[in-house]
């Protein structure tokens, strides 16, 4: 067994490693594309400076195999270096692939499972031979799709997420008391008018003082306790968020991959990627999101010849949009693809029995691009390995449907196709809108709520099963403990 102050030592190793992957991810991808000289200059120095960290820190742990392995990735890059030439696809994906292979290894040295070290050998053959121009010897490509699956979970905690739960429980709970004691203040102050009122106050002056002292004072522990709440409410936000953008940025190098794969071009745009989401939401969101980016370049980015046909240009584009309005955030994935094949899929629909024969002539286009949501349903004769099981899109609305979110997609034919998922910020207390009619009170979830409008008397009707006159609304912070799913339906929009 290991010294743990050792270990300790190396899984910080690990999360520095994975940390960097990404730092040179980005840099890869960049020298892949012909660039000015100053901006080819500044991404090989970047470039270069991770991979001399990672080798660095590799041979202070005395890991020689990966101290070696960054040695030559370096190597291999310093050799292009020198006049700025970009990088070629065969060398960048030799270098990904040695990647892949490096944290595996350093990830099987934290967990102390040095009895069966994934292949090194295999991937810095490819490197050299990339460098010679010779063909590309053959990779475990199993060993690569699981360090693609690793590098996707590097956004960890960096405390106990049994603990980050147990404090919003806390907080949550105090939240509940601050507002039962302003709800104690209320009484009291009612309780005082009624005994104005009355009189009986007049009577003794030093109960009259006490009384009305001691409702200050409640009153300002109120305040105190709201503040305090607030402030631990915001601490707790943020640990319990994290940005997009630890999700979205391994799809950049998965875009550039499936291109390759499909003999196709594609680029992805990521578009407010600072905001940030709770992490359970984020780890929820990230099947749907690989899916669907996967799906824009699998089915909807056409060929280059096939784009510069149709006067488009090579290269296909995939962007990923957020924005959060109020409460509620929006994530667009959409691309300038070939669109929905309305005809394809109203025929693959009616196989499938999902829709009567002939039903289709009298669907609207966007009813037809629901039934791309069925589950099982693909317009794939073939089976792949990114596509035509019929597990996809399916899984996408299941997800985001459980998260209290929905999806929508919207194509347009030869132009591309869009898919919105609206999904609500975070998964733990929200506010909500009590509306009270006599006694009888409803909760509605204010990222339902479009707006409030006061009401006058005589302008509301009641139905015979709420025989009342008048209704009231308030706001509250309900309690939804953390990890508590939320109502399957999708969320509406209501006055």
């Amino acid at each position: 067994m290991a010294d743990p102050v050792i270990m300790e030592i190396v899984k910080g190793f690990v999360t520095e490693a994975q940390e960097l992957t990404q730092r040179i991810t980005r840099a890869v991808l960049r020298l892949e594309r012909p660039g000015s000289g100053a901006a080819t200059a500044a991404a090989y120095d970047d470039l270069c400076r991770a991979l001399h960290t990672l080798k660095g820190s590799a041979g202070t742990l005395g890991f020689s195999d990966l101290a070696e392995a960054g040695h030559k990735m370096e190597d291999a890059v310093t050799a292009r270096r020198a006049n700025l030439e970009p990088l070629t696809a065969d060398l960048a994906d030799a270098i990904f692939q040695t990647l892949d292979a490096f944290n595996l290894r350093a990830e099987a040295y934290a967990q102390e499972k040095t009895s069966d070290l994934p292949d090194l050998a295999g991937p810095l053959d490819r490197l050299q031979a990339a460098l010679a121009g010779l063909p590309a010897p053959k990779v475990d490509e199993k060993a690569a799709s699981r360090e693609k699956e690793a590098a996707a979970d590097a956004g960890e905690w960096r405390v106990g997420p049994a603990s980050v739960r147990q404090v919003i429980r806390e907080v949550e709970r105090l939240r509940e008391l601050q507002l039962r004691l302003g709800e104690r203040h209320r009484d009291l102050e009612r309780g005082l008018a009624i005994l104005a009122k009355l009189g009986m106050l007049a009577e003794t002056a030093e109960a009259r003082s006490v009384l009305m002292s001691s409702s200050r004072m409640l009153a300002d522990d109120t305040d105190e306790a709201g503040s305090i709440v607030e402030a631990l409410e915001e601490g707790v936000r943020e640990i319990t968020t994290m940005p997009v953008r630890t999700v979205l940025e391994p799809l950049h190098r998965a875009v550039r991959d499936l291109s390759r794969q499909f003999g196709k071009e594609a680029r992805l745009s990521v578009v407010g990627a600072e905001l940030s989401l709770d992490r359970r939401m984020l780890e929820s969101l990230r099947g749907p999101l690989v899916h669907l980016v996967r799906n824009a370049v699998d089915h909807g980015v056409e060929g280059p010849e096939v784009r510069e046909a149709a006067g488009k240009h090579r290269e296909g584009s995939v962007v990923v949009r957020l924005e959060q309005v109020g409460n509620l955030a929006f994530i667009e994935v959409s691309d300038d693809g070939r669109g929905l094949d309305e005809v394809r899929i109203a025929e693959v629909a009616e196989l499938q029995g999902v829709i009567g024969a002939g039903e289709a002539q009298g669907m609207t286009p966007h009813q037809l691009h629901q039934l791309v949501f069925r589950p099982h349903f693909s317009t794939r004769d073939v089976v792949s390995e990114t596509s035509g099981r019929g597990v996809g899109l399916d899984v996408v609305q299941s997800e985001v449907n459980g998260l209290g979110g929905r999806v929508e997609v919207h194509s347009t034919p030869g132009q591309g196709t869009r898919f919105t998922l609206t999904v609500p910020m975070d998964l733990g207390s929200s506010p909500v809108l009590i509306v009270r009619a006599g006694e009888h009170a409803l909760g509605l979830p204010t990222m339902a709520v479009e707006q409030v409008r006061p009401s006058r008397q005589g302008r509301t009707r009641s139905s015979s099963a709420c025989p009342c006159e008048t209704t009231t609304a308030e706001t509250f912070m309900s309690r939804v403990s953390p990890g508590t799913p939320r109502a399957s339906a999708p969320p509406t929009r209501a006055r």
